[in-house]
């Protein structure tokens, strides 16, 4: 199944009883050929969502089941280039029962950085941070 994965877009994330939910947000589901990379992720979430890469960064998190045995607790891991993708899907597929990507992608103008869809949001007040592809560096001061 590694070359599956859910996408979930818009609305918020919900803090739920097993860790983070998807709630009624809206799903789509993407096979690819081989295992894709993350440039591959990030442009077929942008086809499939008609995000165009001149107007939109794409910010990605990833639902990793950090639970033991037959306890699954949910938490979102940001996913930001090749290796944080690779790390993601290697933790799914060797840390536990619970083998299916499923990412929550935003996007943002590229423009004025404002997010498109709703802003992220756990009901808890459980702080998530999402990475942007393509976003500019922070600037701490």
């Amino acid at each position: 199944m590694d070359r599956f994965v859910r996408v979930y877009s818009g609305g918020e994330l919900v803090k739920g009883l097993n860790g983070v939910e998807f709630g009624n947000l809206p799903e789509v589901g993407i096979w690819f050929n081989t295992v894709p990379t993350f440039d591959e992720i990030i442009d077929a979430v942008r086809k499939k969502l008609g995000w165009k890469p001149e107007t939109h960064n794409v910010c990605a998190q990833g639902r990793m089941n950090v639970g033991g045995g037959a306890h699954r607790h949910f938490i979102m891991v940001p996913i930001e280039d090749d290796m944080s993708w690779s790390s993601y899907v290697k933790a799914v597929f060797n840390g536990t029962e619970w083998n299916c990507l499923e990412i929550y992608v935003q996007a943002e103008s590229s423009s004025s950085a404002e997010a498109i869809s709703s802003e992220l949001a756990l009901t808890a007040g459980e702080p998530a941070v999402l990475q942007c592809q393509n976003a500019e560096p922070s600037n701490p001061e």
